[in-house]
């Protein structure tokens, strides 16, 4: 059989902690030392459905069926193929029934034009047994498929084996019992437009799924998309490669129990919709218990639970991703890498949370209840209260590049291991209340590149480490202002402008301008025009008014200025 091959490869993590160099293998499961690769492909007549004829049409009424070959058998209001070939089926019926029971090598089309079928006894359309099922949406068609709570049944369109849906036209799936579709083997979606309503489940896939295009509305009491496979974990992928989705779903809005690579596609999914109690059943926007690996899309997600959650690695490659969540905006239980992508988190608990957090790129927006980025590992968790300078064996925050703009109630960057920094721009807007801290690390901060300016509380204030080899500065305030921070050398150029997002009375500042020796003016209060970002940023603006709080000059490479907080580090 011939096939059109869609290379989708899945990064996955091979990282050293130096250079974290991205590498793949042709293994299929992760761990925090190896990578994944996948590769999914479509058959040829998946995507013939422009050329297809048929060789059947079977036509429902309100009182009969017929058929216009006799291909197909017709017992009552249920119709049985047996045969490999192509049926067009078409019409009305509120008692239909479609069984297809071949052999494993026949391939079996029903070209859905303009059916409006409901049925009263289990599911509309039920394979026995084929090699694949091929539903093709006619050409500008309207299709209704739904099912009655009279009988117990799996789904309104159920599967043995695999499933292929193309076309240009419509299906509206009624599923008032379980799942929509339910499909034991692998279901693939090339083209069409779904309009999914379930009880249970939108798409339920016992293999993998991919998706080349669709578009596709999903309502449902569980999972949007659940793509779960508990014996073997070579399956249970979830691949996306484009389409227009919108996903309200009590329970997850992506859920796979292996890998989901998704490149392209617009994704506005909102999880956890009336759900009460998200530890009973899980309510995140796009979860998979192996890996997640974004290339591309734009994202608007709205959860419960977790935005995005990988219970192994996530690789963040492009995209754009907007996220509003009750808990963490993203979470993995092991490493997460971002090197592209824009990535605003309007909402969170803890904006970004990994044991490992690798930030090589992208543009990253992150509103936070509590920390900025904590990396603790494994289930939510910040650091042990008990025992505030315990140290998580691996836990790592490395910034090598992007723009990072973080505005947490609690710790800004946080680590309960160390974080090092050699480049790329981090700006904090971090806690007022003296219990947290801009900055929050347990075993040491290596700043050797980039530009950091943190703002916050006083209580639990730190500096990077001294064994960092660019300078930086901790300037803590006589008392909290609200006032933007500018800092100057003493021939007037700019180094850092910055308004944080509330009140203040420490700064962290370091910048490959400021050096050992150098004297530099902190003002405050000043007006910045001209290449002022969005997060009231800027290293070139034109500043004006405010007022000299104090010139100092650094006699060490890591220096404070000010007395220093009292509180107790958590």
């Amino acid at each position: 059989m011939k096939k059109w091959m869609m290379a989708f490869v899945i990064f996955f993590i091979a990282f050293a902690f130096v250079g974290c160099d991205i590498t793949t293998t042709t293994t299929t499961k992760t761990d925090a030392t190896s990578s994944s690769s996948l590769s999914l492909t479509i058959d040829e007549e998946d995507v013939n459905q422009d050329t297809i004829t048929s060789d059947d049409t079977v036509t429902f009424t309100v009182t009969d069926v017929s058929t216009l070959n006799e291909l197909a058998n017709v017992s009552g209001s249920t119709v049985t193929i047996t045969s490999a070939g192509v049926y067009e089926i078409t019409g009305t019926s509120d008692n239909a029934k479609i069984i297809i029971d071949a052999s494993g090598q026949d391939v079996i089309t029903l070209i859905l034009n303009n059916a409006d079928l409901t049925a009263q006894n289990g599911a509309v359309i039920e394979v026995v047994q084929a090699d694949k099922l091929i539903l093709t949406l006619a050409q500008d068609s309207s299709n209704v498929l739904s099912d009655t709570t009279s009988v117990d049944h799996n789904a309104v369109i159920e599967t043995a084996d695999d499933l292929t849906i193309n076309g240009y036209g419509s299906l509206t799936i009624d599923a008032n019992y379980n799942n929509a579709i339910d499909a034991n083997d692998s279901l693939t979606i090339v083209s069409g437009n779904l309009i999914i309503e379930a009880k249970n489940n939108g798409l339920n896939v016992n293999d993998d799924l991919m998706i080349q295009s669709v578009n596709m509305s999903i309502v449902c009491g569980n999972d949007g998309i659940q793509v779960e496979n508990l014996d073997n974990d070579t399956l249970g992928n979830l691949v996306i490669e484009g389409g227009v989705f919108s996903i309200s779903a009590y329970g997850d809005g992506m859920y796979a129990s292996n890998v989901i690579a998704i490149y392209s596609g617009t994704f506005t999914i909102a999880s956890g919709v009336n759900n009460t109690n998200v530890d009973s059943v899980s309510g995140k926007g796009v979860k998979a218990t192996n890996g997640i690996n974004i290339l591309g899309g734009d994202f608007t997600v709205t959860s419960k639970d977790d935005g995005f959650h990988a219970n192994s690695d996530f690789y963040i490659q492009g995209g754009n991703l907007t996220i509003s969540s009750s808990d963490d905006g993203i979470h993995a239980d092991e490493t997460l890498i971002i090197s592209g992508g824009t990535i605003n988190i309007t909402k969170s608990y803890e904006g970004i949370e990994s044991l490992n957090v690798i930030i090589q790129g992208g543009n990253i927006s992150l509103v936070t209840s509590d920390d900025g980025i904590n990396c603790a590992g494994g289930a939510d968790s910040s650091s042990n209260f008990f025992d505030p300078n315990q140290i998580t064996t691996g836990a790592l925050l490395e910034i090598t590049g992007g723009y990072l703009y973080i505005n947490a109630l609690g710790d800004g960057l946080d680590s309960n291991g160390s974080i090092s920094m050699s480049g790329g721009t981090v700006l904090v807007s971090g806690p007022t209340s003296t219990n947290n801290g801009a900055i929050d690390f347990n075993g040491t901060f290596t700043m050797t590149g980039g530009v950091l300016v943190a703002a916050g509380s006083l209580g639990m204030a730190q500096n990077v480490s001294s064994i960092s080899n660019q300078a930086s500065v901790l300037i803590n305030l006589t008392s909290a202002v609200t006032s933007s921070l500018t800092l100057k050398n003493t021939s007037g150029d700019l180094i850092v402008y910055f308004q944080p997002a509330k009140t203040y009375q420490t700064i962290v500042i370091s910048s490959p301008m400021i050096q050992n020796g150098g004297s530099y003016s902190l003002y405050l209060g000043c007006s910045a025009s001209g290449n002022v970002d969005t997060h009231n940023y800027s290293a070139s603006a034109t500043i004006s008014g405010g007022s000299l709080y104090q010139t100092f000059t650094l006699t060490s490479a890591i220096y404070s200025l000010g007395s220093s907080g009292t509180f107790p580090r958590r």
